[in-house]
């Protein structure tokens, strides 16, 4: 069992980073990184009240490269779906965030991506083949973590600075306001959960080389007494 120990405890990794993955993806194709309701303005600054307030109402679902708006002027839901974001920040003067906010907000959740596909590949090698790529698991999971860091912190600042206050485009805000009415959404928690479970994989990985150095050392054995003095008598 103590030999077997370390690959399981390998093979375990291999299954995180493959959720990972599939969180990454789904992270990133979705458009629900900020979710917010959206209330109706009567004259330009003033929420409207009563039943029209209840007539009258939105939401948005904002991603990372799709844009989703839902407005109701009190006749009827209109949806406005596939809006590239990344036309919107740059041409909208920040709008609707920093531009670099945006794009390392990206670039650190395709960067870990890429990353855990590697250390889920390097686990199955080393599944079968022990003594390779412990090194390689550990650094990809390490930078993975990292990506997703430099993910997070970027996305919780473009949350502060701008989206809390605003995540409309310029054409509906004379008649719309989304100030405190946003929230982060799932497509954001995901980056925590894939967080998380690189803790995990790096905790297996840290747990599978001191087996495997226990286990090395088990089979080495103490020396023997006899065999000990003739070494120091030679």
């Amino acid at each position: 069992m103590n030999q077997l120990l370390p690959k399981i405890l390998i093979f375990l990794t291999f299954f995180g980073n493959c959720g990972i993955v599939g969180i990454l993806l789904t992270s990133l194709v979705s458009n629900s990184w900020i979710t917010a309701k959206i209330s109706y303005l009567t004259h330009s600054t003033n929420i409207t009240t009563g039943n029209e307030k209840n007539n009258k109402y939105g939401f948005v679902q904002f991603g990372l490269f799709t844009y989703e708006k839902t407005l109701n002027h009190g006749y009827g839901e209109r949806h406005d779906k596939d809006i590239n974001v990344i036309s919107v920040i740059k041409d909208d003067d920040e709008v609707l965030g920093n531009y670099y906010l945006w794009l390392f907000t990206a670039l650190g959740t395709g960067f870990s991506l890429f990353a855990s596909s590697i250390a889920a590949v390097t686990s199955v090698i080393a599944t079968i083949k022990q003594k390779s790529g412990m090194a390689l698991m550990i650094t990809s999971n390490v930078m993975s973590g990292i990506g997703q860091l430099v993910a997070l912190a970027c996305w919780i600042l473009q949350f502060v600075n701008y989206l809390q206050h605003n995540v409309l485009l310029k054409v509906d805000q004379d008649k719309w306001s989304s100030s405190g009415r946003s929230t982060f959404g799932y497509s954001f928690y995901c980056i925590i959960i894939a967080f998380a479970v690189i803790i995990l994989n790096i905790t297996l990985l840290v747990s599978a080389r001191r087996a495997d150095s226990r286990y090395r050392k088990s089979l080495e054995g103490p020396v023997d007494e006899k065999e000990g003095n003739s070494i120091m008598l030679y």
